[in-house]
């Protein structure tokens, strides 16, 4: 379905005509429509919307690793490297400075210049590691999320072994490994692709249709009912259809719906 039938059937859905190239309701629908695929979106597990990727660290290659000088620290120079001090790197394993390798916090001394802190300076040579983003605490690594990412999903670290845990912070995901198997709940706007799902097209009338009653004429029992067929008809129906995606060997249970009923007797 398309998006304009999708707007049009919600506002049908209050009692409203079908909306014009203008006007106020064609403002309203404008400004809630996309906030309204997305909230749907992350509140649950649609299928067509999940993606799957492997989270790698960003690296950065230093100019110079040198000795700080009376600290005896190893001082890195890498031009507008855009660190704050405080903040954690992780160095790979390194041949020509034995020491460096790990995580370190870090102090700056200038837009280019920067030491880490309680390290003991040894080595010399080219450079031969890089560097990447850490997290403030406990993880080794800190790796910016998928792009239009809506909302990550547990499965990955659920069945994971300590070793691959991580956390979402502040759209970075934290974790203690290198490549890190991500699935997530993407941002999907192609209404080719959501428009194409007879329960999400269903389920997001509805909650267009709560929407905007609420903002049009403000909320009352028509708007009660309609939120009522949204969590008691057509959430379930779509939990009960993903879940059994993906397992041929589960029986599916029928849905519990009137029309169901109705078809069963024969009605």
């Amino acid at each position: 379905m398309t998006a304009a039938n999708i707007k049009n059937a919600a506002l049908s859905r209050i009692g409203e005509p079908p909306v014009g190239a203008s006007g106020t309701v064609y403002d309203l629908v404008e400004l809630w429509y996309a906030h309204t695929i997305q909230e749907l979106l992350r509140s649950h597990r649609w299928n067509f919307a999940i993606s799957r990727t492997i989270l790698i660290p960003t690296w950065v290659t230093p100019t110079s690793i040198a000795d700080s000088g009376s600290d005896d620290l190893y001082r890195i120079t890498k031009s507008s490297h855009g660190l704050s001090t405080g903040q954690r790197v992780t160095f790979e394993a390194s041949t020509n400075y034995p020491g460096l390798g790990g995580t370190w916090r870090i102090t700056v001394i200038s837009s280019s210049v920067f030491d880490l802190d309680d390290s003991v300076f040894d080595g010399s040579g080219a450079v031969d590691a890089d560097y990447t983003l850490a997290g403030v605490t406990d993880y080794a690594y800190s790796i910016a999320a998928p792009s239009g990412m809506l909302r990550a999903l547990e499965d990955d670290r659920r069945e994971s072994t300590t070793d691959t845990q991580w956390v979402l912070e502040s759209g970075r995901i934290l974790c203690n490994t290198d490549e890190l198997v991500f699935q997530y709940v993407r941002d999907e706007t192609s209404e080719s692709v959501y428009g194409a799902d007879p329960l999400f097209v269903s389920a997001l009338i509805l909650r267009l249709a709560i929407v905007l009653k609420v903002a049009i004429r403000g909320e009352g029992a028509e708007v009660s009912g309609l939120q009522r067929e949204f969590e008691q008809v057509v959430a379930p129906l779509a939990r009960r259809v993903d879940a059994n995606e993906g397992q041929p060997h589960e029986s599916m249970m029928p849905f519990q719906s009137q029309f169901v009923a109705a078809r069963s007797r024969g009605v």
